[in-house]
């Protein structure tokens, strides 16, 4: 595996890991995870994988706290307002081959769901609901999920 770091417009170094040979796959994880789940789940054998702005700027391997001072709150708050300005992304806006994976037991993930299954058919969106599993079990239970993912794979 190695560790490369692309730069976004506005300088900030992204970090990225490619391991094997063939087409890229982008795997993006959530929140304040890390690339690093996406090794140690066991879904990486020949893919790439990158941590989002927020996660990589200060250029480090491995993050083991994500933190700030106080006095930065403010500011950190100030800026998540900009996506507030973004248009609503719907199926239809989609332009490449999408897997949406959910859980039966994730019910916010259930209600965003339902709020776009009409728009679904016709769309480039693929949607599989994982019985029983929760919003962590989605990512986890690779004996269930990895199947998913790799029949997606090989109709895309």
């Amino acid at each position: 595996m190695t560790t490369r770091f692309a730069t976004s417009p506005d300088s900030t170094r992204i970090a990225f890991d490619v391991t094997g040979a063939g087409t890229p796959l982008l795997l993006l994880h959530g929140g304040g995870s890390s690339r690093v789940e996406w090794h140690e789940a066991g879904y990486v054998a020949r893919l790439g994988v990158f941590d989002p702005k927020s996660l990589s700027a200060k250029d480090q391997e491995d993050i083991h706290e994500l933190s700030f001072p106080d006095e930065l709150l403010p500011s950190v708050l100030a800026g998540s307002t900009a996506m507030l300005d973004w248009g609503i992304v719907t199926p239809a806006d989609l332009l490449c081959p999408t897997l949406w994976l959910i859980g039966t037991e994730n019910d916010k993930a259930l209600e965003s769901y339902r709020e776009y299954e009409a728009e679904i058919p016709g769309s480039k969106v693929q949607v599989h609901l994982l019985e029983g599993l929760n919003h962590e079990q989605e990512f986890n239970n690779i004996k269930q999920v990895l199947p998913r993912i790799l029949d997606f794979l090989r109709k895309s």
